[in-house]
């Protein structure tokens, strides 16, 4: 897959490629697009607009990892006004999710590249966030991951999510290194990046002042240039 740059963006140092087949990253058949929901944060809209129609789908043997969309916003501010998320700094009221949600969209049109929501094949519910991620203020591209409900955690979602990733930014997104930035008291995060053979490199502190570990994942091997 050859990247280029998206009309819908700015681009940073790759922009996602233009596609609108799904990019298999494992097993398993193509699901279809997402459709509109309603509830109380998120009123019915008939049709959702689909906001990155020139953004590949990336699909593994249980996952479908798609541009954020506005039906996912529920699933998110319930993730963010949870106990799991304020044990990570990250409590938010919900109208704070909604601006925080909005801002992963903003990173996709000015970066040409964001994370992906990750949606389970068998129901189509959204199961967490997941994908690159380079924010104003952070040093280096990163990897990221996180599963909204606690009763999804365990079952392998993250791992098949961040591998397929990895593979997206070493591959079309033409990525030379990526780390991911783990907090110190993320045993589960830190066992993850392990798993996927990434080796601690010290730490970094934000601009909040917050200290966290940094592991580098390591990128695939040049395939040999035939003579």
């Amino acid at each position: 897959m050859t990247p280029s740059r998206s009309p819908l963006s700015t681009p940073g140092p790759k922009a996602l490629p233009r596609s609108g087949a799904p990019h298999r990253a494992g097993p398993g058949a193509a699901g279809p697009g997402a459709a509109a929901t309603s509830g109380p944060d998120c009123p019915a809209m008939a049709p959702e607009p689909i906001l990155f129609p020139a953004l590949a789908r990336i699909e593994t043997e249980r996952l479908r990892l798609v541009p954020p969309q506005a039906h996912h916003i529920p699933a998110y501010a319930a993730f963010i006004g949870s106990d799991r998320a304020a044990a990570r700094g990250w409590a938010a009221l919900p109208h704070e999710a909604w601006r925080s949600f909005a801002a992963i969209l903003g990173h996709h049109l000015l970066r040409g590249f964001g994370p992906y929501v990750c949606e389970a094949k068998a129901d189509g519910r959204a199961l967490g966030l997941c994908g690159p991620w380079w924010p104003d203020g952070q040093p280096e591209q990163e990897i990221k991951w996180h599963i909204w409900a606690a009763a999804d955690e365990g079952k392998g979602y993250a791992a098949e999510a961040a591998c397929a990733m990895l593979a997206h930014a070493f591959g079309p997104l033409g990525w030379k290194t990526a780390v991911s930035y783990i907090a110190f008291d993320n045993d589960r995060s830190a066992a993850l990046a392990l798993r996927l053979g990434a080796v601690q490199q010290g730490n970094w502190t934000t601009p909040r002042g917050t200290t966290v570990r940094v592991f580098r994942h390591p990128a695939p091997i040049p395939a040999p240039v035939a003579p």
